[in-house]
């Protein structure tokens, strides 16, 4: 049987990564992002802190519980 393709879960809109900006929307597969090695911050804010203060990350940003979540 075929593998399914995995859906990414949906992610705050002010989310970005330096892996983002170079691999476009193929970031998360891209080796220096699965590494942990790309930084990341809010748009919102232009910190790794979004306006709730809490920290950036595609996990965490991609929480619709987050108070600043705004889906992409």
């Amino acid at each position: 049987m075929p593998e399914l393709p995995q859906v990414r879960p949906q992610r705050c809109m002010n989310f970005c990564t330096k892996a983002m900006i170079v691999h476009g929307e193929g970031f998360g597969e891209a080796a220096d992002f699965e590494a942990g090695a790309s930084t990341t911050w809010c748009l919102s804010t232009s910190k790794p802190l979004g306006p709730d203060y809490g920290d950036v990350s595609l996990e965490a940003c991609s929480d619709p519980q987050r108070s600043c979540y705004r889906e992409y």
